[in-house]
């Protein structure tokens, strides 16, 4: 299977980044606020320069969640074939057309927002945060198509 894909699609990075920044931040939150309530309920008060340390602390593992998730959606992509879809990341997956079933797409707000969408191939496997999401659910089922009326001949 060595070879040339007819196309190669590269997940959205800002899809991918703002869901993960937005809960990172909100579980950096939630942390804060815990140790607020515990420091409250103890009755001692946290001085200025601790406080600033503990937001430093946060804010720096929020940049390297964020780090770290666009270097794994950067090492991310999906090649199409003749013949198959090929995931390339963390682990290389392929799947043959004339064994999907069918292909279906999902939108999310996030998704209408930046023009992107998610094709699924099977309830475990989806090809997230497409770019040209429309043109390439359409030259994805066409594929589909040809490769079972060349699979049935």
């Amino acid at each position: 299977m060595a070879d040339i894909p007819e196309y190669i699609i590269r997940p959205n990075a800002a899809r991918i980044l703002i869901p993960s920044i937005v809960m990172t931040v909100f579980l950096a939150f939630l942390f804060y606020a815990g140790i607020l309530i515990n420091v409250t309920l103890l009755g001692v008060s946290i001085p200025g320069s601790i406080n600033i340390l503990i937001a430093a602390v946060l804010g720096l593992s929020v940049i390297v969640q964020s780090l770290l998730t666009y270097l794994q959606a950067s090492k991310m992509q999906y090649s199409i074939y003749r013949n198959r879809i090929q995931i390339e990341g963390a682990k290389q997956q392929y799947f043959m057309f004339n064994v999907i079933q069918e292909l279906n797409f999902k939108k999310n707000f996030l998704d209408r927002m930046l023009g992107t969408g998610t094709i699924v191939i099977d309830p475990k496997t989806r090809l997230k945060a497409i770019s040209n999401f429309d043109q390439t659910f359409v030259y994805l089922k066409q594929l589909l198509q040809y490769s079972r009326m060349q699979y049935n001949q």
